[in-house]
């Protein structure tokens, strides 16, 4: 799911990305086709790289290469942690579990000591994308983030054996799954699952609105309501006549044209 900037507004990211791993290709070509056009992406690895796109641009992304050691914190400062919108920690699936959560635990430690030291420029909340392999890393890594906390860095850290493992069950109940995952998973031509801010549909936040009407609203302007995001939940198909209050905060989730 990706946040869908609002019609006729760049959506201008600035990523930074710490890799740790010899090929950046699958990566590079899921953000030439996702991200917002204009967006910046900053690689730091240590390694020597393959896959990144040799052209200064590839699609709507401006891609530049750091070499270094990702988890240094002066190295996040020359790919501009300070300004950037996120940050993906990523090539490690193809290490050992344990190597793999320790270099996550160490790129939250930067970031802690990133933050300590007040660097950030921008009062928004800085996006951490990553992986955690093990369940008993879970407790530390939350722990970490609480201490970041105070609003200054957001994170969705992925388990990706469970999220293989619950995929990989729904296809062997429902093999046509499988197509339907993949199309949302690789493809950005033709439909968009996305997440929009309830202003987007004019919904007054002082007042009551129910699904039914919200989906209507979405309707008018070419979107499927599948439901929304409020206080940290996911909300799919509610009741047709559940109402809620919508804050700046809720997000809708919305089916639309690519």
């Amino acid at each position: 799911v990706r946040d869908t900037p609002d019609p006729g507004v760049p959506g201008v990211m600035k990523l930074v990305i710490a890799w740790f791993n010899h090929d950046l290709t699958d990566l590079a070509n899921a953000l030439a086709a996702f991200a917002p056009h204009g967006s910046l992406v900053t690689v730091i690895c240590a390694n020597k790289l393959e896959g990144l796109p040799k052209e200064e641009s590839k699609g709507p992304c401006r891609f530049r290469l750091i070499q270094g050691d990702p988890t240094k914190v002066c190295m996040l400062s020359e790919a501009g942690i300070e300004e950037a919108d996120s940050l993906i920690v990523g090539g490690i699936e193809c290490l050992d579990q344990k190597r793999a959560d320790t270099f996550m635990l160490a790129m939250l430690m930067a970031l802690q000591d990133t933050c300590r030291r007040g660097m950030r420029r921008t009062s928004k909340p800085l996006h951490v994308v990553g992986q955690i392999r093990r369940q008993e890393t879970v407790q530390v890594a939350n722990h970490l983030l609480e201490r970041l906390g105070q609003g200054q860095v957001t994170a969705e850290l992925l388990q990706p054996d469970e999220l293989v493992s619950g995929m990989m069950a729904q296809i062997a109940a429902e093999p046509n799954m499988a197509a339907l995952l993949t199309d949302f998973i690789y493809s950005s031509e033709g439909r968009d699952l996305g997440l929009r801010s309830p202003a987007d549909y004019f919904i007054d936040p002082e007042e009551p609105c129910s699904f039914e009407l919200l989906s209507e609203l979405c309707r008018l302007r070419d979107h499927t309501a599948l439901g929304y995001i409020a206080d940290g939940s996911v909300k799919l198909n509610p009741l047709a006549k559940s109402t809620r209050k919508f804050n700046k905060d809720d997000q809708v989730i919305v089916l639309s044209k690519g």
